[in-house]
């Protein structure tokens, strides 16, 4: 692999995805620290299809999702230092690397708010259905998530395949 190893800027795009994933990891390990010590030692884990809790567990284990967000954070921090080495839909040029590299960056930023966001929500409605027994969390939420995170893919492939010249 022959690719240009380029120094990408930050633009305010790029600023304010950062802002936003710093912000929903800080949520995201707050929110269970905040709310521990009110919830039931079980708590529901596992939902079905219509959001109802099929399966229980420790409340403990509301800190997975944080600590897979702090593993997924770090992850991609240090992964868009170095696009050079992404896999691209397209050949990558000296004379196009600045552009695809900015748009797989910008897309892992997003990507990473779509995560982190999902699971912030996922484990503020663990906590609901622990406390109050209200859900949000079924079939339709996996399915907005799996689309929008094929939506984003989609926008980016369509994005780099027409600026693959440039």
């Amino acid at each position: 692999m022959d690719r240009p190893i380029i120094q990408l800027e930050k633009g305010i795009l790029d600023w304010i995805l950062d802002g936003i994933n710093v912000l929903l990891l800080v949520a995201l390990i707050t929110l269970p620290i905040i709310k521990l010590s009110e919830l039931p030692d079980q708590i529901p884990v596992h939902f079905s299809a219509d959001g109802l809790p099929d399966g229980y567990g420790s409340k403990y284990g509301l800190w997975r999702l944080p600590v897979l967000g702090i593993g997924i954070f770090i992850a991609l921090f240090f992964l868009k230092k170095s696009p050079h080495i992404f896999n691209y839909a397209v050949e990558i040029t000296t004379k196009n690397a600045q552009k695809q590299y900015l748009l797989a960056v910008r897309m892992l930023g997003l990507l990473s708010v779509i995560i982190l966001g999902s699971f912030l929500y996922i484990v503020h409605q663990k906590i609901q259905a622990a406390l109050s027994g209200s859900i949000d969390l079924g079939l339709s939420f996996a399915l907005w998530l799996g689309g929008t995170i094929l939506f984003v893919l989609g926008v980016y492939i369509f994005l780099s395949l027409k600026r693959k010249s440039d």
